[in-house]
């Protein structure tokens, strides 16, 4: 259930095609999911007072919440607290749209000891049409991906891709936290409704 979107996302509301992944029509001949299919995740509607067309700051924030379960993380901080964490990366990545993710988060991860860095794709990867090959390697490796998606002049939105899904037909189906449904994940295909323009890959960090 969706738990609501800003002003300005109702305003340049736009179908960006996601959907349930069982509404996808085919036989998965492979997958990988790198969170609960129940994942709770924070979604745009819970910071809508102290921000605006945050997208990029919530897809952060719903990474350094799931990695924070796992990993010993070396913030001063207490990466528990949902509204700490969304506050502290949006005071960095600031509201949207935000077009370079990656430097805004290498920031906001080094400054808080999260120890996580962003490999930015080159953009004529990304178009080139070899998208899938290079999120289901880096999926494979367990590493999440910020994807920024377009499905107009001003219907720019950053997802966190947990996943993928290969059908018999040929079709890749990459599996998301769209920052607006509470729980679960969506199923994406990029296309011509709503294009892939962007990945950044979320990184561990290699210790000295």
């Amino acid at each position: 259930m969706k738990s609501g979107k800003s002003i300005f996302e109702k305003l340049t509301e736009k179908d960006y095609g996601f959907m349930d992944p069982g509404a996808v029509q085919g036989r998965v001949t492979a997958k990988k999911l790198l969170c609960s299919p129940d994942e709770v995740w924070s979604v745009t509607g819970d910071f809508m007072t102290e921000a605006r067309n945050h997208c990029a700051a919530t897809a952060v924030t719903n990474f350094v919440r799931l990695k924070s379960r796992a990993l010993p993380l070396r913030s001063s901080g207490r990466l528990d607290n949902t509204r700490h964490i969304f506050t502290s990366a949006h005071e960095i990545i600031g509201n949207g749209p935000v077009f370079r993710l990656g430097t805004r988060a290498d920031r906001y991860f080094r400054e808080n000891g999260i120890p996580f860095y962003c490999d930015v794709v080159p953009r004529k990867q990304v178009l080139s049409g070899d998208w899938f090959s290079i999120i289901q390697k880096e999926t494979d490796r367990g590493n999440c991906c910020g994807l920024l998606v377009c499905a107009g002049l001003f219907a720019w939105h950053w997802v966190l891709c947990m996943g993928y899904e290969q059908l018999s037909d040929g079709r890749n189906v990459l599996l998301i936290a769209d920052n607006w449904n509470r729980r679960g994940v969506r199923a994406y295909i990029p296309g011509p409704v709503c294009r892939l323009k962007g990945i950044t890959v979320f990184r561990p960090a290699v210790s000295a």
